[in-house]
């Protein structure tokens, strides 16, 4: 495989990925704040910290624990949800905001930076360190020189500028004769 065809495959490889990566930070972003947009606040409070046991890939056995968050609707119904967040800065008693659907309670997240944007910002960030790597090695792609078999070194020219990059290579400018 020549090497402009490697930078292309390996630009195109990890701009792929990370467009997808910063496809889905923007998609739950976005989902995130039509959400918030459309729900109603209440205060609530953290009633217990629920312990799940799960499994990673190896086999090694890990602990998650998650807040079970009480709240009032605005119809003064008592609801009662567990949230999907993991962290050390909730505990039992701690009280929080919760954001919740109107006509589905139950469908309620708390107002914390780590349960509404971390998983946007984290997947925002490598997919656009990804997409840059993708894009810098395509672009790296039209300026690699190759060896022929003879072991001289060639330069494909992919397009009209890159005419001008050819001066740079074969050192046509300590040939040339000043004109006046």
């Amino acid at each position: 495989m020549n090497e402009k065809l490697f930078w292309r495959i390996f630009g195109s490889i990890f701009g792929g990925v990370g467009s997808i990566f910063a496809l889905i930070a923007v998609l739950d972003g976005v989902s995130n704040y039509n959400f918030i947009s459309q729900a109603k606040i209440a205060n609530g409070t953290i009633v217990d910290i629920v312990a799940y046991r799960g499994t990673d890939n190896k086999g090694k056995t890990y602990i998650n624990y998650q807040p079970v968050v009480q709240f009032n609707t605005i119809d003064g119904k008592s609801t009662i949800f567990t949230s999907d967040t993991s962290s050390s800065e909730f505990t039992k008693g701690k009280e929080v905001k919760v954001y919740y659907q109107a006509d589905n309670p139950n469908n309620a997240k708390i107002n914390s930076w780590i349960s509404l944007w971390l998983f946007s910002v984290i997947f925002g960030i490598f997919g656009s360190v990804l997409l840059v790597i993708g894009i810098a090695s395509i672009i790296k792609s039209f300026y690699v020189n190759t060896v022929d078999i003879t072991g001289n070194m060639t330069s494909e020219i992919d397009s009209f500028d890159d005419l001008d990059d050819l001066d740079d290579l074969y050192c046509f400018d300590d040939y040339q004769e000043e004109v006046f």
